[in-house]
């Protein structure tokens, strides 16, 4: 009749607003996370990265290879410290339904990303034979020898200020 298929059209529109979805949980997250520091670089790594592959996903409806295609995609165009932050947030957001007993945790462990963004840059030795005549050419004293003391320790400005005459061996 047209009463049942109105109650059950009814009940899938009730399931449907009860579902909670990554998009739910992050208002849900975001709301409760307002005044912390990061929710505005968080807001924009979700809306950016999370919300166009699994933002209608229930955390359950999530597989493994859901994660692992997203953090392929990221790779190719991102930095992996991006990458690692975004993924961060998903396992956020997901423990935090969780927690709430909002939804059901996923059954695997999105794992954690290594990253080493360490990059060393030298300079050429043109370069580096300018910069020696830009500072041989200085008035200040002081700037030419923590200049010279930098390039040829490799210290850091923090290291060479806490120096003290007791730190340095002439032998």
């Amino acid at each position: 009749s047209n009463e049942a298929r109105r109650e059950k059209a009814q009940a899938a529109k009730q399931a449907e607003a009860d579902k909670m979805t990554i998009a739910c949980l992050w208002d849900e997250y975001e709301a409760n996370k307002a005044d912390s520091k990061a929710i505005n670089t968080d807001r924009g790594r979700f809306n950016k990265y999370l919300l166009p592959d699994f933002g209608s996903k229930e955390p359950h409806e999530i597989i493994r290879l859901d994660v692992d295609r997203l953090r392929m995609k990221l790779f190719k165009t991102l930095m992996p410290q991006t990458v690692k932050h975004v993924m961060g947030l998903l396992k956020r957001i997901i423990h935090y339904g969780a927690a709430r007993q909002l939804c059901q945790n996923l059954n695997f462990e999105i794992e954690a990303i290594k990253v080493d963004n360490q990059k060393t840059e030298d300079l050429n030795p043109e370069q580096l034979k300018r910069l020696m005549e830009e500072i041989d050419k200085s008035t200040d004293v002081e700037a030419k020898a923590i200049m010279r003391l930098a390039l040829y320790t490799g210290m850091r400005r923090g290291e060479m200020f806490k120096l003290k005459w007791n730190d340095i061996d002439f032998q």
